[in-house]
């Protein structure tokens, strides 16, 4: 894919930027001479972040893309990536994670021929060197540790010359002398930092050289910190509004939206209230900070001069103001809609600097809960579950010292519950319910049964007993929970409506289809209503009735609801879009379109083992859909394998790997293989799932068909004909499934004249099994695992 415009995202140019020729030839000639990274290596001040932005402008020509990152803090690094993907049109992946994953593997591709990123104060080169991208472009780093020498190229930066900080302080105060400017260049060490913070106060004063130097004596200026101190002065004297605002932002990233700066709870801390935009222009007039595409910036060193000027508590006091402005910018909703990440993106820096997790607030706390629930909605699996035992463990200390702290408790159970979901995406099933069951009970002594925190607990446990494979246990909860949300809170709360999804799916893995598709159909139809379409509760709710409609056998209308679904994942880059893929894929094999059903679960399957892991329940269930597809006995053995490791060996997943493994020794002429595997399965799932369960059915399907092959006609006739009435009963005689089991039982010898006719009827005249069928060939079943 060829870029038709260039994509640039850096700060704005520094017009006032001065010199550094030589350090900017150093760094071109580096680049153009191999694909390793090159770092800008020097303390800090001295103008690293300057050098980088100054070449991004200067040779932006030379680049179709360059992408600007901001690495302090590191945490935050998967997500500037991530946000390059929109611009380079690579398809939206799961997660953050897997959005930075898609745009590193696209840069190598060459998704855009000449490329610059970005990474400024990269400090924490654990985290950021994962994110390095491959060779066929160009990264520039910045950075203090000298650390990166083993993984990138260095370009010392050292201070000015001695002409370019004469140049910079006569370009600020044009009446100086160059003789002043070279004495007050030698005072300042030449440090690019303190000769700009000179420049600034003698401009926004009026005094001269010799004034400020006969001033700087006191500040001991061996210290690079105290070159803000004459400018910190100054600003308080003016305005103590101005110093205080300086003061909170201290406390935060040294990025800050200026949807927080000038927010009401912003000017609500300070005393009196003032117009926060006429003081952030004070503070610009003495160059402490920067203004730039919706943000604010200050210089990392200078927050650390204004903390260092404040005792401990009152830096405890401008952290805690800090928490009241974080909290009050918290949008409406939860952050389970992405239409509420926008804002949450705002808030999520600024938590860890400030200490947040700490805070006695309660709608502070609550900010840390809905970052854990982000990690774990975003797909950071890993990242969440470390960051959920952490903060669990931290709140459990803070529950131990305060005995009788109610809101905490109630906010530790929720978070506990938040981990819980992310152990069951680790397929920690066993470890999620048992976490789950802890928290519920405390919940309901706590809160009583029906508050919502105990109610999205008993959900949650209702997914952890499907994931074990406890459909009816499960189902009965879910019967419960639904109803007391319903009860509750009314059918148009989204937590109903996910409570009705949730029953839904219990339904359809217990085998009661119908009703699975009814309120699967409601939920959908009220999410689309009430939560609108791209909602991700309408979005899941449109996958799981596309899946009812295949179960229906009414596959091109599960097509073209899939498609549709699908093409909202990609649009709003909402989790869970590859396996709407996945789904797709199975609808088009189920309608005969097995190129495309092949294509689909190639794609879905690569993308889901790279970005949630081989491991995860979603990349294994695509993977068995794909093996199926295929018919590959290694692959569908290796599936089972992992099942069975991770659920054990008559789980119902692992059941249904034997059953597909049947048709692949099948297909391969190996019959007595194939008995042997369709006779367990069948077996298996009549115990675990009950006689009258679809997929027994289909497993008796499977062994009455070897019984025909290897010559048993009679008793294969005995096994099918139960099967047969058997599906017409909980299927309709009509239903795609019930046919192909009368197709079977006519070549069997049966009495069915007319199955041609109905197969056709139902499956197309081109359909695989009705050409299958005319050729005197039995229909094997083949299963795909329903999700939990």
């Amino acid at each position: 894919m060829v870029l038709l415009t260039a994509v640039f995202h850096a700060p704005i140019r520094n017009v006032r930027f001065t010199g550094r020729d030589a350090a900017l030839l150093g760094l071109r000639e580096k680049l153009l001479s191999g694909d390793t990274p090159v770092v800008l290596q020097g303390m800090g001040g001295i103008g690293k972040t300057q050098i980088a932005m100054e070449y991004a402008h200067r040779f932006r020509t030379d680049y179709d893309l360059v992408w600007w990152i901001d690495a302090d803090p590191a945490v935050f690094v998967d997500t500037a990536l991530a946000d390059l993907a929109h611009e380079l049109g690579v398809p939206a992946a799961d997660g953050i994670a897997g959005r930075a994953r898609a745009v590193l593997a696209a840069l190598s591709r060459g998704v855009a021929p000449r490329w610059l990123i970005v990474f400024d104060n990269a400090e924490n080169i654990d985290v950021v060197s994962r994110f390095l991208p491959g060779p066929g472009g160009h990264v520039i780093v910045t950075s203090r540790d000298p650390g990166w020498a083993d993984l990138a190229r260095a370009v010392p930066v050292d201070g000015f010359e001695r002409a370019e900080s004469v140049a910079h302080l006569r370009e600020r105060v044009p009446a100086m002398s160059e003789a002043d400017a070279a004495r007050l260049a030698e005072a300042l060490g030449e440090l690019p930092i303190a000769v700009a913070a000179a420049g600034a106060w003698l401009a926004d004063t009026g005094q001269t050289a010799g004034d400020y130097l006969g001033q700087v004596g006191q500040f001991h200026l061996a210290r690079v910190e105290a070159v803000w101190e004459l400018s910190l002065a100054r600003l308080r004297e003016r305005s103590a509004a101005a110093y205080r605002l300086l003061e909170l932002c201290s406390m935060m990233t040294s990025h800050i939206a200026l949807d927080l700066i000038y927010s009401d709870a912003m000017a609500g801390q300070l005393d009196p209230p003032e117009s926060v935009p006429a003081l952030v222009q004070q503070i610009n007039r003495l160059a402490l900070l920067k203004i730039d595409d919706g943000q604010i910036f200050l210089h990392r060193l200078l927050q650390q001069v204004v903390r260092e000027r404040m005792s401990p508590q009152e830096q405890e006091t401008a952290r805690h103001q800090v928490h009241r402005v974080l909290a009050a910018a918290r949008p409406a909703g939860e952050v389970d809609d992405p239409a509420t990440w926008p804002a949450f993106g705002h808030i999520w820096p600024h938590l860890e600097v400030t200490g947040a997790a700490e805070c006695r607030d309660e709608p502070v706390r609550q900010l840390i809960i809905d970052r854990l629930r982000y990690v774990w909605l975003s797909g950071g699996f890993d990242d969440g579950r470390r960051m959920g035992e952490e903060f669990a463990a931290r709140w459990e200390r803070h529950r131990q010292a305060r005995p009788g702290d109610g809101p905490l408790e109630r906010q530790l159970l929720h978070l506990r519950f938040t981990l819980a979901n992310i152990l069951s995406d680790q397929a920690a099933f066993a470890e999620a319910r048992a976490l789950d069951e802890a928290v519920l009970a405390r919940q309901r002594e706590l809160l009583g049964e029906h508050h919502p925190h105990t109610l999205m607990t008993a959900n949650g446990l209702g997914r952890d007993l499907r994931a074990l494979g406890l459909y009816d246990e499960a189902l009965k909860r879910d019967q419960g929970t639904y109803a007391a949300w319903s009860a509750t809170f009314g059918d148009d709360h989204p937590r109903t409506m996910s409570a009705l999804n949730n029953l839904a799916v219990s339904e359809r893995l217990a085998g009661r289809a119908r009703e699975a598709a009814g309120h699967e159909r409601a939920v959908y139809e009220r999410c689309s209503l009430v939560l609108g379409p791209r909602h991700a509760l309408t979005l899941i709710a449109g996958n799981n009735l596309g899946r009812d409609l295949r179960e229906a056998g009414e596959y091109e209308a599960s097509i073209a609801l899939l498609t549709d679904v699908l093409g909202r994942h990609r649009e709003t880059g909402t989790p869970r879009t590859y396996s709407t893929m996945a789904n797709l894929a199975v609808s088009e094999r189920s309608a005969g379109h097995v190129i495309e059903a092949a294509a689909h679960l190639d794609a879905a399957y690569a993308h889901l083992a790279e970005l949630l892991g081989p491991g995860s329940p979603e990349t294994l269930a695509c993977r068995l859909s794909r093996a199926v597809g295929l018919l590959e006995p290694g692959e569908l053995a290796e599936v089972e394998a992992a099942y069975r490791r991770s659920l054990g060996d008559t789980h119902p997943y692992t059941i249904t790997c034997r059953n597909n493994r049947a048709a692949a020794a099948r297909a391969d002429g190996d019959l007595s293989t194939a008995r042997r595997l369709a006779e367990q399965a069948a077996q298996e799932f009549a115990v675990r799932l009950g006689e009258g369960h679809p997929s027994t059915l289909a497993a008796r399907t499977n062994v009455a068909i070897l019984e025909a092959e290897t010559g048993a006609v009679g008793d294969a006739r005995a096994v099918i004909e139960p099967v047969v009435a058997a599906l017409d009963a909980l299927l309709g005689p009509e239903h795609p499934d019930a046919i192909r089991a009368a197709a079977d039982l006519a070549l069997m010898g049966g009495a069915d004249g007319d199955a041609e006719i109905r197969l056709t009827a139902a499956l197309g005249g081109t359909h695989p099994a009705v050409r299958a069928f005319r050729e005197g060939r039995y229909l094997h079943r083949t299963l795909d695992p329903h999700p939990f």
